[in-house]
């Protein structure tokens, strides 16, 4: 791996075709996916995931809907995609909580349309906006409706995205457009929830103020034997940076950090994929700087993923809105330092520091501060954060975490 790992730098820096090609298929792959999804949606009624001896003993005498997601009961928890990302196995643990708790659970996509309750739920338990409303209508006033938030309060998050969006257009001297913004419809879901459960911590719930039943939960790392973060070498890996998240890169701060790292001796590593505004707007910065390094998406716990933070002592992120990004708490667990901003709503102190500004100055401060550092200094930092990650975002954590806010309801 470590022979190949040049190679595949190689052409992502400098063959422009490949790279090209790759963005193109990168979308079209997600459409066709997230559209057969939505075509033709499964469903999953009368989950009961407890172990054998439990189902003997404790009937379940209630019944749950979760609109949510369908995909990960596709996926066995023997499969390596089952930790692909930390809601695939978040998905099969409400399950059970829920089922622990008494309840029948059946399971639909929350962009399942056409899915119309036929029986009187206790509860119910929904993510999106258009099914949560459709369900909820058809559902008895005593059901319990619970909204599912893996984001800010909407209005936060949509203004917060626009001000990156025009920050970047005043920049470039051309209008940049959002990619996503979340509809006014979800307030109406906001206001028939009876109350709110969401991915974040205490700077998500704060935007959710003015409601008054709001728990937040942690997100969740999984245990990996496979790596050993007391091999890093902290005298190299402190010029290294890494930037890994999911898409809409210029909400997350993909823009700053090029523009930051452009005027650095420090690497910025890019594992995520590359939207089409980035790509256009900062081709020279992608292909020809030699210390930015367009790597796109990766798999977590693949040869590539460890190959690269072994090669970074840092993971920045400057986004501006989250709910808790979980590629945060799982940089966490593999030992690496974090920049982050406040909208991460994790808190740092001890393993890192927060970009409050998440400005270009800033930025270039903070990264040549921390790049200055002594790799011992670093090296404790690091058993740090694996060791928050290990206790705090741990599945243990976050089935505690769940089933007491699941209480708090039924």
């Amino acid at each position: 791996m470590r022979r190949f790992f040049p190679v595949l730098k190689a052409a992502i820096k400098k063959n422009r075709r490949l790279y090209s090609a790759l963005q193109r298929v990168g979308p079209f792959y997600r459409a066709l996916e997230q559209g057969c999804r939505k075509r033709f949606p499964r469903r999953y009624p009368g989950m009961d995931l407890r172990p054998r001896e439990e189902k003997k003993n404790a009937p379940l005498k209630r019944r749950a809907l979760v609109s949510y997601l369908v995909h990960p009961f596709t996926i066995s928890p023997g499969d390596p995609m089952f930790y692909r990302h930390s809601n695939i196995w978040q998905s099969h643990r409400i399950v059970y909580i829920l089922n622990r708790l008494g309840f029948l659970v059946d399971v639909v996509d929350f962009r399942d349309k056409g899915f119309v309750p036929k029986k009187d739920y206790d509860l119910f338990f929904g993510h999106g906006d258009e099914t949560f409303l459709s369900i909820g209508r058809k559902l008895p006033e005593k059901s319990r409706k619970i909204y599912y938030s893996t984001s800010n309060y909407w209005r936060y998050r949509n203004r917060a995205v626009e001000e990156r969006y025009a920050a970047l257009s005043l920049r470039k001297g051309i209008e940049v457009r959002p990619l996503k913004m979340i509809p006014p419809i979800i307030e109406d879901v906001l206001s028939m929830a009876n109350g709110i459960i969401g991915i974040g911590g205490e700077f998500a719930r704060e935007t959710y103020a003015g409601y008054p039943r709001v728990i937040m939960v942690d997100n969740t790392v999984f245990p990996d034997g496979a790596y050993d973060i007391s091999k890093r070498d902290f005298s190299c890996s402190r010029s290294h940076f890494l930037f890994f998240a999911g898409d809409d890169n210029i909400r997350k701060g993909l823009d700053l950090l090029i523009e930051a790292f452009s005027g650095l001796n420090a690497h910025l590593w890019i594992c995520a994929f590359i939207d089409e505004p980035i790509t256009r707007l900062y081709e020279k910065e992608l292909n020809h700087l030699p210390n930015i390094h367009p790597v796109g998406s990766i798999m977590p716990r693949s040869d590539l993923f460890y190959e690269i933070i072994d090669r970074c002592a840092f993971s920045i992120l400057p986004t501006s809105s989250e709910g808790q990004p979980g590629t945060v708490a799982e940089c966490m667990y593999y030992g690496l330092i974090q920049l982050i901003s406040p909208a991460c709503s994790i808190e740092v102190e001890g393993f890192g520091e927060l970009l409050e500004e998440c400005s270009i100055r800033e930025i270039r401060e903070k990264v040549t501060r921390w790049e200055a550092m002594a790799p011992g200094q670093l090296r404790s930092m690091a058993q740090k954060a694996r060791r928050v990650a290990e206790s705090r975002f741990s599945p243990a954590a976050f089935t505690a975490n769940m089933t007491a806010a699941f209480k708090t309801f039924v």
